[in-house]
């Protein structure tokens, strides 16, 4: 039987400490005589724990001469009683692991207070490795007072040591762009647009229905909305994260490598926007109606926007895909903390489109919040130019102003565990405490692309004076970027690019943001009474109204004019019923199965078109070469499901 480490005295345990950690290998007097030990042994009749055991006699003769004298037995009894202390201190230390910190009431409640002095001691913040640190001592020191006695120093340094035998020695393994791919990001069982999931002190919004690509209707709208306001109405509810789930963007045609050359293309959206398109699919052939149900779309979308800009507490949004210009303020409003991964892009590239008016209030902003100087003119080129010179992605979003912290995806997940867990200090510090747990995972994206044209936005979008002035600057520029430019121009309808250059221009000077917005919706409205907008949507673009060189005031003025309200019963768009997304699960095995048997991979058929064995998946319906159960061998064809037999 092992002896207990308690049956050795205290000075016992002193000497045999120190002659464990005695320095061997730097003590040349001793490494001679063990050398001399090892030629006189014969290689080819001893085994390794013979050479063992013959080292540690000689190591006991020489401490007991030179230091202090021990039994050589109790030694060994000492070591194998420390080995046996220290596997039951390993299943402490996992047990401490594995505790669910997260659903212990006492242990929450006390974070509060402890997160808002982290915040208060330290301006600059801490770096990820330093804050959790901090998260694995409160946790050590709660679970040894609270739960069961721990040797929390000891469990400090052997967590440590775990963590070291696992780090990489490249050194290159650190940058984001090595780190992999990420897993595909859990969609909420609930088949509701918005799912709300209160977590301590956040309140957490999911945005998710995939089957329509996140579509925003004017229920959709609501939803959202209303998710938020009962948010600030809760005064338990600290802050509010904004998660949309990301919708996958198929390859386009032509995406294939061609010569060597890889062809890429953004790969995830966060939305498609307002439901103009899908709403004009029905009622397509009554223009007025058409106008009235569109505008009642905008009119929702611009009251949720003049809503946010009120809100009281810290909102946190989450943003893995491509933005749509025309929703862009419900996702990076200045008031927002706004966490950009590398999907994240805010294509502003004017075009016709049911609101292809730029985000005004954003330009007109950017230009006094950017995080450093600006050329003059970045509002109209941003507004103007086409997306290859201005497509905005991390580098630029933070340029801009328009993000506060650029996350790799594939730490996404981790930056939104922190950030919920340091939402829970108190106000007034709270969004001090989320914008400390971001920039844990804040990483630097690269240049920004804006910066390559800085001397030519500056001195032709900066200095133009009128559009025409703009035009000629473009034209005696003549170099690959105004040559770019003025090619896309071409494509677009004159009026559409003058009025535009015009609402920049006057969005300068409105000190209401509310005038802003009111402004842009109205320039949407009246792109919408135009025949270019009528061209546009009968698939006929491209014979547009007037020419960039001619001076059309009375065209441009009628966006500015007042707006005429057609009288008529708009017809509302729902989105379709999202589907479930649980997987299958085996009645035998428990495996999930995605629809399909766990077994074979084979997918199901939808239940309306045949019945289903919801074990393999396969169908009653006979097919050629019909799916074959890997238990009984039965073809679905001819029986049922082999488990409940219908």
């Amino acid at each position: 039987m092992t002896m207990q480490l308690s049956s050795f005295t205290e000075d016992q345990r002193k000497v045999f400490t120190a002659f464990r950690s005695y320095p061997w290998d730097e003590d040349p007097s001793f490494n001679t005589g063990v050398h001399r030990i090892m030629e006189n042994m014969d290689e080819d009749t001893i085994d390794m724990a013979q050479m063992q055991e013959k080292i540690l006699q000689a190591k006991h003769y020489y401490y007991s001469k030179l230091k202090e004298p021990f039994e050589l037995k109790e030694y060994i009894e000492y070591e194998a009683a420390l080995n046996e202390s220290t596997k039951d201190q390993v299943l402490l230390f996992e047990r401490l692991e594995e505790y669910d910190f997260d659903n212990d009431p006492k242990y929450v409640a006390g974070l509060p207070n402890v997160i808002k002095g982290w915040v208060d001691e330290n301006e600059k913040g801490w770096g990820k490795a330093q804050l959790d640190a901090e998260f694995t001592k409160i946790k050590a020191f709660y679970y040894a007072t609270c739960i069961e006695k721990v040797d929390v120093p000891a469990y400090l340094s052997w967590k440590k040591q775990n963590e070291k035998s696992t780090q990489s020695v490249c050194p290159f393994a650190n940058l984001w762009q090595n780190k992999g791919k990420a897993e595909p990001a859990q969609r909420p069982s609930s088949l509701d647009f918005v799912t709300t999931e209160k977590s301590h002190g956040t309140h957490i919004i999911i945005l998710s229905g995939p089957n329509s690509g996140n579509l925003l209707t004017l229920a959709r709208l609501k939803e959202v909305g209303n998710a938020i306001r009962d948010a600030h109405e809760d005064d338990s509810v600290t802050s509010i994260v904004i998660n949309p789930i990301a919708v996958e963007n198929p390859a386009p045609e032509g995406s294939e490598p061609v010569n060597g050359q890889i062809v890429s293309w953004d790969k995830k959206t966060l939305t498609k926007g307002l439901a103009f398109e899908e709403t004009a699919g029905l009622v397509e052939d009554a223009p007025d109606v058409l106008r009235v149900s569109q505008q009642k779309l905008a009119d929702a979308y611009y009251d949720e926007v003049q809503a946010s800009f009120n809100h009281k507490k810290p909102i946190v949004h989450l943003l893995n895909g491509i933005i749509p210009s025309h929703t862009s303020y419900l996702s990076v409003w200045f008031g927002f903390m706004r966490v950009v991964t590398e999907h994240a892009v805010l294509d502003l590239q004017l075009c016709p489109a049911h609101a292809p008016i730029p985000p005004l209030l954003l330009l007109s902003f950017t230009r006094g919040l950017a995080e450093k100087k600006l050329p003059a003119g970045i509002d109209l080129y941003l507004a103007l130019a086409p997306s290859e010179l201005t497509k905005l992605r991390g580098p630029e979003l933070l340029r801009l102003g328009l993000a506060d912290a650029f996350v790799p995806e594939l730490k996404l997940n981790d930056a939104f565990k922190d950030i919920k867990c340091m939402a829970l200090c108190p106000p007034p510090s709270t969004e001090k405490a989320i914008g400390f747990a971001a920039m844990v995972y804040h990483t630097y994206p690269g240049p920004d692309r804006l910066s390559v044209w800085e001397d030519e936005i500056e001195s032709v979008f900066g200095a133009a004076e009128s559009f025409e002035d703009l035009l000629d600057r473009l034209k005696k520029t003549d170099n690959k970027w105004s040559k770019t430019i003025l090619a896309y121009w071409d494509t677009l309808p004159p009026t559409l690019i003058k009025v535009v250059f015009k609402a920049v221009q006057k969005s300068r000077d409105i000190k209401e943001a509310s005038e802003v917005l009111k402004m842009e919706n109205n320039l949407n409205a009246k792109w919408r009474q135009t025949e270019d907008y009528r061209q546009w949507i009968a698939d006929n673009g491209g014979n547009w109204a007037g020419r960039l060189e001619e001076t059309d005031e009375e065209s441009v003025q009628f966006y500015f004019d007042d707006l005429d309200v057609d009288e008529a019963t708009p017809v509302i768009y729902d989105a379709p019923a999202e589907k479930p997304t649980d997987p299958m699960v085996c009645p035998v095995t428990g495996q999930k199965g995605a629809m399909a048997c766990p077994v074979t991979g084979q997918t199901s058929i939808p239940q309306e078109d045949a019945a289903v064995c919801p074990v393999t998946g396969q169908s009653s319906i006979p097919q050629e070469g019909a799916a074959v159960c890997p238990v009984t061998g039965q073809k679905s064809a001819s029986s049922g499901c082999p488990v409940s037999g219908h």
